[in-house]
């Protein structure tokens, strides 16, 4: 598979100057977002396990992941990868100022698991 996108974009101090020049980056061109069903329909094929069930498991997936991330813990989607809640705060010098008010946004990380990282190694790249 051969992925090509090249992407012009802000960069800054590309010459040298200090000052924020045009650049070309190269990127995944990404084609389409495959939907749920299609998903479903998929996974039926691969594993003769009936649609109903693979639905079914999605969406009972898609219930406990958030729960299990809010109470604190990690997710581990096997061969997948592992989600977790990560923070962004203002940092205080003083503990005794930090308080809920420096909390700035809450983030979702994923980190893929060897398996997948294998896998998006070998995508190959290509410029038109």
């Amino acid at each position: 598979m051969a992925w090509k996108k090249i992407k012009e974009q802000n960069i800054y101090n590309i010459l040298g100057d200090g000052k924020v020049n045009k650049g070309y980056v190269l990127r995944p061109a990404r084609y389409t977002t495959i939907c749920g069903e299609e998903i479903v329909d998929e996974c039926t094929r691969l594993t003769m396990v009936p649609k109903t069930y693979v639905a079914a498991t999605l969406e009972a997936l898609a219930i406990v992941a958030p729960t299990f991330l809010c109470k604190g813990h990690s997710v581990t989607l096997p061969n997948l990868g592992t989600l977790s809640i990560t923070a962004d705060s203002k940092a205080i010098a003083n503990i005794e100022e930090v308080d809920l008010d420096k909390l700035l946004d809450l983030n979702i990380r994923f980190r893929p698991s060897h398996t997948l990282r294998e896998e998006i190694d070998k995508v190959s790249f290509e410029i038109g």
